[in-house]
């Protein structure tokens, strides 16, 4: 190879390299995006609460549950063959809070650890926060007028569920929950089973044909609703819940269970509001600790 042909290809890989720094160079980077801090709860604070009701003890299980798989991140390796056009910004996307916001709860005071964890109806990528409540319980009904409201300022990556108590005398009552689910009649029965057990005492035997007649009031097909009572589908429910609550050793009700590890309780000093912001922070640490191991 000649010495003018030399020069040749030095100077064209020369030119290569100085128009890809330029590339570089003209590329900005994407302005960081914050999260919008979520709302205050806007539901009127219950002064003194008194302690939880108390519930017959569970049975122990030895049942575990598998924790779901993370999703697979796809990956791009072939750059685009056209470049997007000069004025044409990046889609952003808003993210959901990366730390938990307030001041952080005090351990055996506001929440105990569950070893190990349990979870009762996992979701891929959710962080599940689960009620445990009884419709004859008149706390449960005082932190029902909190929950809509607090509920909107929970993550998306947040799944809540409720968890009615199953064992003995409440099996029934579970039972008719879960056929109301089921049924897509929830949202019209939920409160108003909480002003017949809670408040008016309507229970009577605590069968299932008088809670049917109940529900029958509140506009529901008591027949129906016996019938779905008694289902197969039902009928895995009361058993997953059985099992799941006896290894969350609830005591009483209401308590909050976050990701099947942090048992929440209501305590005198901050009552239903501290239970709800206990429960909400952490869950906002299980999604900034998830989104931190990827």
């Amino acid at each position: 190879m000649n010495r003018a042909h030399t020069f040749t290809l030095r100077a064209l890989a020369m030119s290569a390299l100085m128009t890809l720094v330029a590339c570089s160079a003209e590329s900005p980077a994407p302005a960081p995006t914050t999260a919008p801090s979520p709302p205050a709860i806007t539901a009127e604070t219950v002064p003194a609460v008194p302690a939880p009701e108390p519930v017959p003890a569970p049975v122990a299980d030895t049942g575990v549950s598998t924790p779901a798989d993370n999703e697979p991140v796809a990956s791009d390796d072939e750059a685009p063959t056209q470049p997007p056009p000069a004025d044409t910004a990046p889609e952003t996307k808003v993210a959901s809070p990366v730390a938990p916001e307030g001041p952080e709860p005090r351990l055996g005071t506001d929440y105990q650890i569950i070893d190990p964890p349990q979870l009762l109806a996992a979701v891929p990528g959710k962080v599940e926060i689960a009620e445990v409540f009884s419709y004859t319980c008149i706390h449960c009904a005082r932190l029902e007028t909190l929950t809509p409201a607090w509920k909107k300022t929970l993550p998306a990556e947040v799944n809540f569920v409720y968890a009615p108590m199953s064992h003995g005398a409440f099996e029934p009552i579970a039972r008719a929950f879960y056929a109301a689910q089921a049924m897509g009649v929830l949202d019209k029965t939920h409160s108003g089973m909480f002003k017949a057990l809670a408040e008016q005492q309507k229970l009577g035997r605590g069968r299932i044909e008088d809670l049917a007649s109940l529900y029958a009031e509140l506009g529901v097909d008591g027949e129906a609703l016996k019938a779905t009572a008694a289902s197969f589908a039902v009928n895995t429910q009361i058993t997953r819940s059985q099992r799941t609550l006896a290894r969350w050793s609830i005591e009483g009700t209401p308590t909050l269970v976050v990701a099947g590890k942090y048992r929440v309780v209501t305590t005198g000093d901050r009552g239903h509001e501290g239970m709800l912001q206990t429960a909400r922070w952490l869950a906002q640490r299980e999604i900034a600790e998830g989104a931190g191991s990827h």
